[in-house]
């Protein structure tokens, strides 16, 4: 943020695990496992613990991506897309919404 004090970050993730069932009874076993829950006060913890803080430019938006991206008002281009979902449904859904955004 010392560069540009302007942008923002935004970080989305349901902070709680997968969302099950998928009507597959094999995945929805291995996604309902507990080591894939990163609760947000954690999240937060860890930035503090690298030094990075937490400002008004940063965003965490708790929800599944096919309801919370969706929501998002882009109304500047986006420098960085890191995305990280792992079923097909989330990809779609922020490939839709954020990649026309994309710089």
């Amino acid at each position: 943020q010392k560069h540009n004090p302007d942008r923002h970050y935004w970080f989305f993730d349901s902070f709680d695990g997968f969302q099950v069932p998928t009507g597959d009874d094999k995945l929805d076993t291995y996604l309902a496992k507990s080591v894939y829950v990163a609760p947000l006060e954690k999240v937060k913890q860890s930035f503090k613990d690298f030094g990075i803080p937490i400002t008004q430019n940063v965003h965490f938006v708790q929800g599944n991506f096919e309801d919370s991206i969706p929501k998002l008002k882009v109304d500047r281009p986006v420098a960085l897309l890191r995305m990280d979902g792992d079923l097909y449904s989330s990809t779609s859904v922020v490939l839709k919404y954020l990649y026309p955004s994309l710089q």
